[in-house]
């Protein structure tokens, strides 16, 4: 699967998804676009970020 992405030179390419994780990490990607919208690096929530730990307390009961 090819995603197509807009660099920060203003042109446009296709890449895979691996490609675009390193060039979102060396901040070459101004945009991409996802399923049905474009996701704006520098604002939109990126998925390798939301994937943080959480970090609240555990409400979930321990199995006895």
């Amino acid at each position: 699967m090819l995603i197509r992405v807009e660099y920060r030179d203003g042109h446009f390419d296709m890449v895979k998804p691996a490609v675009l994780k390193q060039h979102l990490r060396a901040d070459a990607i101004m945009k991409f676009w996802r399923n049905h919208a474009w996701v704006h690096a520098d604002y939109s929530p990126l998925r390798e970020e939301m994937s943080t730990r959480y970090a609240g307390s555990e409400r979930r009961q321990m199995a006895a």
